[in-house]
C-alpha cells in the first residue's frame, strides 16, 4: 500500500467561542458534526478508550461512506466502508503499530516537526503488509468554517517508501484532539476536496 496523507492541525481561537463551536476535548464526549460544501456529513466522538470514532456519509446516490476508529482521528486502528449506513462486508482494514502501540503517535502542535513509525496493515481477506509512516508538521494559518475560526497547522503523514505523491488531506483541531478528512492531493495538487461549511456540537443526522 503506497500512501501519503496530509493532516491539517487546527486550534480554536479565543475570539470564536460561539455557543455551537466545538472548543474543548469534552465536546467529543457527546460528539461533533461537520457538514461539507458537497453535502457530505461527518460525525466524530470519543469512545471509552479515548479513541476517535468517525462516521462519514458522502452526498451521493450510491449512499457510500465509511466508519473508522483512530487516535486523534488520523492514526487509524481500523476502518470499514459503509453503504447507506450499513457496514460493507469484506472491506475492513486493521492497523497494528507494534509492541509500543499508539504511544509512538503523539499529538503534534509544533511547527516543522517530523518523525517516522512502522505499522502493519491487514485487509479483510487476511493479506497484510508492513509500512513506515512519516508524520511532519508545516506552519500555522487561520481557517474559518461557518461561524467558527481555527488556527491551522498542516501536517503531512506519508508512506516512507512511497513515490506516487498521493495524499489524503485532514484537518486537526488540537483543542479537541481530533482531525477531519477534507480531501486528497497528488503531488500537492487537489484531486478531491470537500471544504467544511459548518462544525457544531452534537451528533446531527447524516441524512
Amino acid at each position: 500500500m503506497k500512501l501519503i496523507i496530509v493532516v491539517v492541525y487546527l486550534s480554536a481561537t479565543a475570539s470564536t467561542a460561539f455557543a455551537d463551536c466545538p472548543s474543548f476535548p469534552d465536546d467529543l464526549a457527546t460528539g461533533i458534526t461537520v457538514i461539507f460544501d458537497d453535502g457530505s456529513v461527518t460525525q466524530l466522538r470519543k469512545d471509552a478508550d479515548g479513541m476517535i470514532v468517525e462516521r462519514t456519509e458522502y452526498y451521493n446516490e450510491a449512499g457510500l461512506g465509511f466508519v473508522s476508529r483512530s487516535k486523534f482521528g488520523f492514526a487509524h486502528l481500523e476502518a470499514t466502508d459503509t453503504n447507506r449506513g450499513e457496514i460493507v462486508s469484506g472491506r475492513r482494514i486493521v492497523y497494528d503499530y507494534g509492541p509500543l502501540g499508539l504511544e509512538l503517535v503523539d499529538s503534534p502542535k509544533t511547527e516543522t516537526t517530523r518523525y517516522t513509525i512502522a505499522r502493519k496493515v491487514t485487509f479483510a481477506d487476511g493479506y497484510s503488509e508492513d509500512e513506515r509512516i512519516t508524520f511532519g508538521t508545516r506552519e500555522y494559518a487561520e481557517q474559518k468554517w461557518g461561524d467558527c475560526t481555527y488556527r491551522v497547522l498542516p501536517v503531512e503523514v506519508s508512506n516512507f517508501d512511497s513515490e506516487d505523491g498521493r495524499a489524503q488531506v485532514y484537518a486537526y483541531i488540537p483543542d479537541l484532539d481530533v482531525d477531519i478528512f477534507i480531501g486528497v492531493n497528488e503531488w500537492d495538487t487537489p484531486i478531491f476536496a470537500a471544504q467544511p461549511v459548518s462544525i457544531v456540537k452534537g451528533l446531527s443526522p447524516t441524512e
